[in-house]
C-alpha cells in the first residue's frame, strides 16, 4: 500500500512538474519571439539571454511557491560529497563526442551559436545558459518530483531515480526549437543524443550530491567540450588542407 501510494504521489508531482516547466519554457519561447520582434532585437544574444533569464525568474518564483521558500531542499547548498567531481570529465567528453561527430562528419550544427564570439559564448552558453536551465530542470522540476525512497532502476553503472530520467527528456526536448532552426536531421540527433546523455549525468549528480553546483558543473563542462571539439577540428583541418575551416 505503502509503496503505491508513493507511485501515486511521483506521479502527480511528475505531472505538475511537466505542466510547469511547459508553461515556463512555452512563456520564455513566445516573450521572446514578442520582444526582438517588438523590440527588433535582431542581436542573437538577446535570444538567448531574454529566455535563460525568464527560466531563472519563474524557477525562483516556483521554488518560494512551490518549495514553500525551502531553497536548500531545492540545491542551493553545498554538496554532501564530492563523488560529484565524476561528472565533469563525464561532461566534456560527452561535449567532445557530439561536437566532434557533428564537424567530421560534416552536418549542419546550429546554426545560432556560429555567430557569437568566444566571449559571448563563454557569458553566455557556458554560464548564463548553464546556470539557468540547471535551476529550472534540476532546481526546480527535478526537486518537486523527487522524495525519499523514490522509484530507481539500474542504468548502465547507475541506479537512475525517476525524477532525473524524465527531467532528462524534458531537457533534450528543450532544444528541438532550435534545432529547427535549420539543422539537419544527423545534428538534431546528435544534439538530442547529448543533452539527454548530459541531462541524465546532471540529474543524477543533482540527486546523490544535494546540490545544484555539480549538475551545473556537468552542464558548462559539456558546452565546454562543444568547444574544444571545434579547436580539434581546426587543428585538423588546417595540418590536412593547410587552411582554416569554413564553419
Amino acid at each position: 500500500m505503502a509503496e503505491k501510494t508513493m507511485r501515486s504521489k511521483l506521479i502527480q508531482r511528475s505531472i505538475v512538474a511537466i505542466l510547469i516547466g511547459l508553461a515556463i519554457f512555452g512563456g520564455g519561447i513566445v516573450g521572446t519571439s514578442v520582444l526582438v520582434t517588438g523590440m527588433e532585437l535582431d542581436d542573437q544574444v538577446w535570444q538567448i539571454a531574454i529566455p535563460q533569464i525568464f527560466f531563472l525568474l519563474c524557477s525562483l518564483v516556483g521554488i518560494f511557491v512551490l518549495g514553500k521558500r525551502r531553497f536548500a531542499a531545492y540545491g542551493f547548498q553545498r554538496p554532501q560529497n564530492w563523488k560529484w567531481l565524476w561528472g565533469i570529465p563525464i561532461g566534456l567528453a560527452l561535449g567532445i563526442a557530439s561536437s566532434a561527430f557533428i564537424l567530421f562528419s560534416g552536418s549542419s550544427g546550429m546554426a545560432g551559436l556560429k555567430n557569437l564570439g568566444f566571449l559571448q559564448v563563454v557569458l553566455l552558453v557556458w554560464l548564463l545558459a548553464s546556470t539557468c536551465e540547471e535551476i529550472f530542470v534540476r532546481g526546480l522540476m527535478q526537486s518537486y518530483m523527487a522524495e525519499p525512497g523514490e522509484p530507481r532502476f539500474r542504468l548502465l553503472i547507475w541506479e537512475v531515480s525517476v525524477p532525473a530520467l524524465i527531467c532528462a527528456l524534458f531537457f533534450a526536448a528543450m532544444h528541438i526549437p532550435a534545432l529547427l532552426n535549420g539543422a539537419d536531421l544527423p545534428t538534431v540527433l546528435t544534439i538530442l543524443l547529448f543533452t539527454f546523455s548530459l541531462g541524465m549525468t546532471a540529474g543524477q549528480y543533482r540527486s546523490s550530491s544535494g546540490s545544484l553546483i555539480p549538475p551545473i558543473a556537468v552542464h558548462v563542462a559539456g558546452n565546454i567540450g562543444g568547444v574544444i571539439a571545434g579547436i580539434l577540428f581546426s587543428i585538423y583541418t588546417v595540418l590536412t588542407t593547410g587552411r582554416p575551416p569554413s564553419l
